[in-house]
């Protein structure tokens, strides 16, 4: 599921999980574990983290999460959160090589990185959580708030839109774009650039860059998502937006 290889020090992390490279307990359970053991490993000095194929990943697994019913669906937000927090809190530079599609989680995951290059070409990045009728994890919801402006945050997320290179570049979903086959020697030495900085210095520096967004977190009142999640729409909703998307492919 997690896939990781090191090439001097930094460490390259590949989400592995079937054509899509979709998110699901154990693929977030075993990134949430991976980050953690990197985080303690003083040989890691920066981290690039990308998606196996052509895709970064497509997000949650929707069908698994309609065949396993409401009990998954709580346990699964529990677990984004988990995930993201040991992806924001982690000590040492990440760079996102977006590869392909980041679709909703994925979109998320490679927000909760220092810099994002995304590969030129047909892929699309965005969150459509409220498309498919699911409200955002509070997590994930935190760290698209400080990845965007105040005005294209709101925009993002309640249009739900998937968003060219391009139109990501110009809104700050990504940082740069290059090449598909320059994609992964960019991200190392972005990667290694900032792993030449002293380690505590970063540590230090990413820790309050991102204290906004664990602050925020831990205030949450989580109740209204809860009633949302036990909502007899929500499944409805969900399977009228795989059978859509089944259709328009």
């Amino acid at each position: 599921m997690i896939n990781s290889s090191r090439r001097n020090q930094v460490t390259l992390i590949e989400l592995a999980h079937g054509k899509a490279n979709a998110l699901d307990i154990e693929v977030l359970g075993a990134l949430r574990n991976t980050l953690d053991d990197l985080g303690q490993d003083p040989a890691v000095r920066a981290l690039v983290l990308t998606g196996r194929g052509r895709m970064f990943s497509a997000g949650v697994d929707l069908h698994r999460l309609l065949e396993k019913g409401v009990d998954y669906l709580r346990d699964m937000w529990e677990e984004i959160d988990r995930c993201l927090l040991a992806a924001v809190q982690f000590p040492k530079p990440v760079v996102a090589a977006v590869n392909g599609h980041a679709i909703a989680g994925g979109c998320v995951l490679a927000q909760a990185c220092d810099y994002r290059i995304m590969a030129d070409g047909s892929g699309r990045i965005g969150v459509p959580e409220l498309r498919v009728g699911v409200p955002f994890p509070r997590m994930a919801l935190e760290v698209m708030r400080q990845a965007l402006s105040a005005s294209d945050f709101q925009k993002v997320v309640y249009l739900g839109c998937n968003y060219t290179v391009s139109q990501a570049l110009q809104i700050g979903l990504l940082d740069e774009s290059v090449p598909q086959e320059q994609l992964q020697k960019r991200a190392f030495e972005i990667a290694e650039s900032l792993a030449a900085i002293p380690a505590a210095s970063f540590a230090a520096n990413k820790r309050d860059v991102r204290l906004p967004i664990v602050a925020a977190f831990r205030r949450h009142d989580d109740s209204m998502i809860r009633q949302a999640l036990d909502d007899e729409g929500l499944f409805d909703a969900i399977r009228e937006f795989v059978k859509q998307s089944i259709r328009s492919n």
